[in-house]
C-alpha cells in the first residue's frame, strides 16, 4: 500500500558547513536507479524548511513558488519537504515530489512530518556511532604509539644503565678503600631500583594498550 502520492523520495543531508545538501533520490520509474545531486542550501526550499524546522509545500501553479533546488525537483509539479530533526539539531530534509499537482493533502503532511523525526533520529543514531567508533581507534592507535615509544625508551635506558651498572662490577673489583667501596655499592643499588622503575612502567604500558 503506497503511504505517500509521491513520484520521487529523496533525502537532504547537509554538508558540515551546512550551505550544500547532497541529495540522494529515488523515483517510482521502472528502471531508474538512485541518483544523488549536490544542491546549494541558500534560497531553496531546503533552507526555509531547515531554518523554520517545518514542512515546506511547493506547486509550480503558485504565484509564489519557492525555489525547489534548480535540478533536484525537474519535471515535477508539486512537493512537500520536511526537516530530518533529532532533538533540537536538522540534519536536513525528506522530500516527497510529484508531478500531480494536487498529489500532497494535510494527511500527507501529518506523515512526513513524523517520518522525519524517525529518520533525523535514526541518522543522528548513526552518526554518534560512527563518532564513537572512529573515538575508538584513535584512542587503540594513541595507545600503540605510547606503547611503542615507551618500549623504545625503556629500550635504550636499558642499554645505557646496563652499561652503568657493568662499570660499577668492574671498578668494584679494583683495589678501593672502604669510601669508595660504599660510593660504589650506593651506585649498583640504585641502578639496580632504576631498573626496576623501568621494567615497571614498561609492565603497566602493556597492560594498558591489552598486550
Amino acid at each position: 500500500k503506497r503511504i505517500f502520492r509521491s513520484d520521487q523520495a529523496s533525502l537532504a543531508l547537509l554538508n558540515d558547513e551546512g550551505d550544500v545538501v547532497t541529495i540522494r533520490a529515488l523515483t517510482r520509474h521502472q528502471g531508474d536507479d538512485p541518483f544523488d545531486v549536490v544542491v546549494p542550501v541558500a534560497g531553496s526550499v531546503f533552507e526555509r524548511s531547515i531554518a523554520e524546522k517545518r514542512v515546506i509545500a511547493w506547486r509550480d501553479d503558485e504565484d509564489d513558488a519557492v525555489d525547489t533546488g534548480n535540478q533536484a525537483f525537474m519535471g515535477y509539479r508539486s512537493g512537500i519537504t520536511a526537516p530530518l530533526s533529532s532533538g533540537g539539531d536538522v540534519l536536513g530534509t525528506l522530500n516527497l515530489a510529484s508531478s500531480d499537482v494536487s498529489a500532497f493533502s494535510l494527511t500527507e503532511f501529518t506523515r512526513i512530518t513524523e517520518l522525519g523525526r524517525i529518520v533525523g533520529t535514526a541518522l543522528a543514531s548513526l552518526r554518534a556511532h560512527s563518532a564513537l567508533k572512529e573515538a575508538q581507534r584513535d584512542a587503540e592507535a594513541a595507545s600503540a604509539a605510547k606503547g611503542a615509544f615507551l618500549a623504545n625508551v625503556s629500550h635504550e635506558l636499558r642499554t645505557l644503565l646496563n652499561g652503568v651498572l657493568g662499570m660499577a662490577q668492574l671498578l668494584e673489583g679494583t683495589p678501593l678503600d672502604a669510601e669508595q667501596l660504599e660510593l660504589v655499592a650506593t651506585i649498583k643499588s640504585s641502578g639496580q631500583l632504576l631498573m626496576r622503575v623501568i621494567s615497571d612502567v614498561l609492565d603497566v604500558s602493556k597492560v594498558e594498550s591489552g598486550s
